[in-house]
């Protein structure tokens, strides 16, 4: 343990679960792995835990477990302004020192990005506009789009209950109005806590 983070373990074995999963146990690793010791309390660790295992068992007994869950996250994107090589070519002669660089610094500009993603790779994300507040009004209208998405770039899965969705538990993703949605179109919803 360093810095108040458990480290546990995650051992998947050779032939438990198909090799396709460990990019996707990667990504999860910050989430499900890594617990934070001063924010769960012990019946929180218990319960992600259980629902790690019980997923780990569903993975082995249906290889397509995770192939069909959808999982979506949101995160800060920062504007950088990179100078093009063709700007940064200046003529000089063979004895005259190279030219300095500035250091590329981060914009202010900062939009925040919604982002949906299978095993296959992106199936949709937003940028939310500057002073936008993701509210359940606003996340319903980004599920409503990433349904469209979903039927257009994964058709296999548009038969309602072919992919589950994984997101966050914040309050405008445990919305009334947000699970009437998911129920009404048969989309499950993965929690893990």
């Amino acid at each position: 343990m360093q810095g108040g983070v458990l480290e546990l373990p995650l051992s998947l074995g050779q032939g438990m679960v198909p090799a396709r999963l460990s990019v996707l146990c990667e990504l999860w690793s910050k989430k499900v792995v890594y617990l934070c010791l001063l924010i769960l309390t012990a019946e929180q660790k218990e319960w992600r835990l259980s629902v790690t295992t019980n997923m780990l068992q569903e993975a082995e007994s249906d290889e397509n477990f995770m192939g069909q869950i959808i999982t979506g996250d949101e995160t800060w994107v920062c504007e950088y302004d990179p100078e093009t090589k063709h700007q940064s070519l200046q003529w000089k002669t063979a004895d005259s020192p190279r030219p300095k660089k500035a250091r590329q610094a981060r914009s202010k500009v900062r939009v925040m990005l919604i982002v949906f993603f299978d095993m296959e790779g992106i199936v949709h994300y937003e940028y939310i506009p500057q002073g936008q507040t993701v509210n359940q009004q606003f996340y319903l209208q980004v599920l409503k789009h990433l349904r469209l998405a979903v039927s257009r770039k994964r058709p296999q899965k548009q038969v309602a209950g072919a992919w589950a969705l994984h997101h966050d538990n914040a309050p405008a993703q445990t919305a009334h109005a947000i699970q009437v949605f998911l129920a009404s179109h048969g989309i499950p919803v993965v929690h893990l806590l």
